[in-house]
């Protein structure tokens, strides 16, 4: 059967439109092979590969030098390390974007290429489904690692949660403002410094600890002193001290 010269001329443009789709891109799944955080930047292949007109695999080549995009504004920013074997998903930009990029100029684009691998940005927020985050919280907003022993939790009924090994953070001041209560549960708690109580101290006794006449119990074996009301524990003295069942005075 012949084609008509219609539907001949149709299939040339379709052909056409194909071959001029080949190099018109918009967005493609990759894997990271080789990272510069100075530039922050990354070497990347992309995983699907290519079809020609003629139903051939044409793989890309290794686009270099990725702007990765991280989440941030000009004061604040969320990281994250990135590692070779790492995936994501590339963006290729509307137009040329390297007066921009390299000198932050606005101005008009030096050549008229459009959506190319040359102008690429790295997301690392795509992976394969044998990749995913497994044991997936439902409930929860997390910042995790994969193994899920390292967590940051928060739900929305007002609880933060922090899963950890060692949980580190370092400052100037610290203020915690508890209205109820603080509550610290470890079997040992360390102050390599003065600890100043401007309200009643009080503690359990059990075994090893010594006693004040106040309500406060504290292992003076491993502490120098306890300065209660600006006197010492350890080494006040008593008025009127008498022979007998009478009561001393106050410390001094």
């Amino acid at each position: 059967m012949e084609t008509s010269p219609e539907t001949a001329f149709a299939q040339t443009i379709r052909t056409a439109i194909d071959s001029m789709l080949i190099d018109l891109h918009t967005s493609l799944p990759c894997e990271v092979v080789a990272v510069d955080y100075a530039m922050q930047t990354v070497n990347v292949k992309i995983v699907v590969n290519r079809i020609t007109a003629d139903d051939e695999p044409l793989p890309f080549d290794i686009i270099t030098e990725v702007p990765i995009g991280y989440t941030q504004t000009k004061k604040y920013s969320i990281t994250l390390p990135i590692n070779t074997g790492d995936t994501g998903q590339l963006i290729f930009n509307e137009r040329q974007l390297d007066n921009w990029i390299v000198n932050n100029e606005i101005k008009e684009p030096d050549d008229t290429r459009k959506h190319s691998l040359s102008d690429a940005l790295f997301i690392p927020n795509f992976v394969s489904r044998i990749n995913n985050i497994p044991n997936i919280s439902t409930s929860e907003l997390e910042i995790r690692t994969r193994d899920n022993l390292t967590k940051l939790r928060v739900n929305e009924n007002g609880t933060i949660t922090a899963d950890c090994i060692n949980f580190v953070v370092n400052s100037t001041n610290t203020t915690i403002n508890a209205t109820a209560k603080f509550k610290v549960v470890s079997p040992v708690s360390e102050f390599s410094a003065a600890v100043n109580v401007l309200g009643l101290l009080s503690a359990s006794a059990y075994s090893g600890l010594v006693g004040s006449s106040m309500t406060t119990n504290v292992n003076l074996e491993t502490t120098k002193d306890v300065i209660a009301s600006g006197i010492s524990v350890k080494n006040h003295t008593h008025s009127g001290v008498q022979t007998g069942s009478g009561n001393t005075g106050v410390p001094q």
